[in-house]
């Protein structure tokens, strides 16, 4: 779920009966997004990104939200704030603060990614 509640978001998963994949029985790399701003009219939308394998997958979200930000800022200004000015950490807070959902896949390779949720959302 993104940090404004106003989405959750699905990866990978298995095609019992081949709705997806044209033949069933497989694993499939496609990442859904549920909107559920309306509640009385939910939609489901697939995202233009894919996941890069068709295996299992474990889906986290970090970033994103005032707590994240607050985290970030704190931090530089109690490391940096003689030597940067304003405008670059607020560069830097933008950069820390995104929010990402990391994938983790639990086959043979155990492979780990991170993608952007503006990227996941850019088709909704």
């Amino acid at each position: 779920m993104t940090i404004n509640e106003d989405y959750i978001i699905l990866a990978g998963g298995y095609d019992e009966y081949g709705w997806l994949s044209n033949g069933g029985d497989t694993l499939v790399d496609m990442i859904h997004i549920l909107d559920i701003r309306d509640p009385d009219n939910y939609r489901l939308y697939r995202s233009n990104i894919r996941l890069p394998f068709n295996e299992h997958v474990s889906m986290a979200r970090t970033g994103g939200g005032r707590e994240a930000e607050l985290l970030v800022t704190g931090f530089v200004k109690n490391e940096y704030n003689d030597y940067l000015p304003k405008d670059i950490i607020k560069l830097i807070e933008k950069g820390y603060t995104s929010e990402t959902i990391h994938c983790i896949e639990w086959g043979e390779q155990n492979e780990h990614y991170a993608i952007n949720v503006e990227d996941v959302l850019s088709n909704v």
